[in-house]
């Protein structure tokens, strides 16, 4: 028995062939009449466990292949997830200013800004706030609004720091250790 494969333009298998090879038949033979496709064929008898979706690498006329799982582009877009999970984890972490403990997922982040709003809107403003403890604060205009730009700078200051290890990752510094540091709290 033969395997082949046939690849897309980025030699990423499309397709997996394999030809029973009883008294020496050929691809030829099994596909007459279709020289094109024959000649689109790659022997990869050597990886038995081949799959749609391996990556191949051609090195003079030989080639090698690995799974998706293996390939770089995996583990790139596997570290750009871990990246990207990092900084959502961290965003939504919560922080303190100026001693109120306040949180900072995305419904309190919209709840801010439009506090915030508000409170410049009218300075005589003033909510009670609770707090990432459970506790309330009595917050007024100025408070609010120096507690939303405070937290809209830590939510940037993530994004910054996710931008930085992007940035390693692609210019090939990137450690996976990076991810849990530089980190804003």
């Amino acid at each position: 028995m033969s395997i082949y494969v046939t690849l897309d333009p980025d030699n990423v298998v499309i397709s997996v062939v394999t030809v029973p090879n009883p008294s020496g038949t050929t691809v030829d033979e099994v596909f007459p009449g279709n020289p094109e496709y024959t000649a689109s064929l790659i022997q990869v008898d050597d990886h038995p466990n081949i799959a749609v979706g391996w990556n191949g690498t051609r090195k003079g006329n030989s080639w090698s292949f690995v799974s998706f799982e293996e390939s770089a582009d995996y583990i790139a877009k596997d570290r750009i997830q871990k990246i990207a999970d990092e900084r959502f984890l961290r965003e939504t972490a919560g922080t303190a200013v100026s001693g109120v403990a306040v949180l900072t997922d995305r419904t309190t982040q919209m709840k801010l800004t439009a506090a915030a709003v508000r409170a410049q809107r009218d300075a005589s403003y003033s909510v009670n706030w609770k707090q990432s403890d459970g506790k309330y604060i009595e917050l007024s205009a100025t408070q609010l609004v120096a507690i939303a730009d405070a937290v809209g700078d830590y939510v940037q200051a993530c994004y910054d720091r996710e931008a930085v290890l992007l940035s390693a990752l692609t210019d090939g510094t990137y450690a996976d250790a990076m991810l849990v540091e530089g980190w804003p709290t």
